[in-house]
């Protein structure tokens, strides 16, 4: 879920790290690590160009590099919209390395993830989601979701959050953002995501987590952005044929 000012989510142009030891990309497999992992293969056939498989614990220090915000201890995925570790005063690059090498990984190793997460428009996606196909559906929609608004004229992007701002207010004005969970109330991470950051209604809209009332309305009254949305939600969900399990979505999100 990405944040313009602190954010998230990158890897070298053909690959990435996977199960505890392999790297692969939408391509390209070379063992570099020892040990287990969960089984990405069956799911590495879904991922696009620029799409990789990531070790849970790496995407964690990455996140707690770059910012001093994250919800719990996991993390599912990340868009890169910028050279985060490159950018402002802070020894961002330094502190991600320095945790790397506290846990063991051999400097190749090192060189691998720094050059893929300061590679802009890549996807990473936290390889233990394998387990997870329904939510691992959900997160490759989320993040995709981002690098396509972000590839809109400017002119559509102010669309979406114009009707994104309007229907905050539609019928609801004081109750906020509640409104849109009419139906979901087990979403409080994603409320509260979203009052942080309101970049994240594109992604939430199409990942469905919104009360039905809340795309009624959008089509009914914003048109021409519910149109630009619906694009989106054809591009993102192509090649993906896992099954969308709302029930698993919700357990997960507790």
């Amino acid at each position: 879920m990405k944040n313009k000012e602190m954010t998230r989510r990158t890897f070298l142009k053909k690959l990435g790290i996977i199960g505890g030891g392999i790297l692969v990309g939408a391509g390209v497999i070379d063992k570099v690590f020892a040990g287990s992992a969960p089984s990405t293969e069956k799911y590495s056939k879904f991922l696009r160009e620029n799409e990789y498989f990531v070790p849970g614990e790496v995407l964690l220090n990455y996140l707690d590099c770059i910012s001093n915000y994250r919800i719990g201890n996991n993390v599912n995925g990340t868009y890169i919209d910028k050279n985060y570790l490159q950018y402002g005063r802070k020894d961002r690059m330094g502190n991600f390395i320095r945790e790397l090498r506290k846990k063991g990984h051999l400097d190749k190793e090192i060189k691998n993830f720094c050059n893929l997460f300061t590679t802009f428009g890549n996807i990473n996606i936290n390889q233990s989601l394998c387990k997870k196909p329904s939510l691992l559906k959900l997160v490759l929609e989320h993040e995709r979701t981002h690098k396509e608004v972000d590839l809109l004229s400017k002119n559509d992007q102010r669309k979406i959050m114009d009707a994104y701002l309007s229907l905050r207010k539609m019928n609801h004005p004081n109750k906020g953002l509640k409104h849109f969970f009419v139906g979901n109330p087990r979403f409080p991470l994603v409320l509260s995501e979203l009052e942080r950051n309101p970049n994240e209604f594109p992604p939430y809209f199409i990942n469905g987590v919104f009360g039905e009332h809340v795309e009624l309305a959008l089509k009914e009254n914003f048109q021409d952005a519910y149109k630009v949305l619906y694009k989106i939600k054809q591009k993102v969900r192509s090649n993906m044929p896992l099954r969308f399990n709302k029930k698993l979505l919700l357990s997960e999100s507790k």
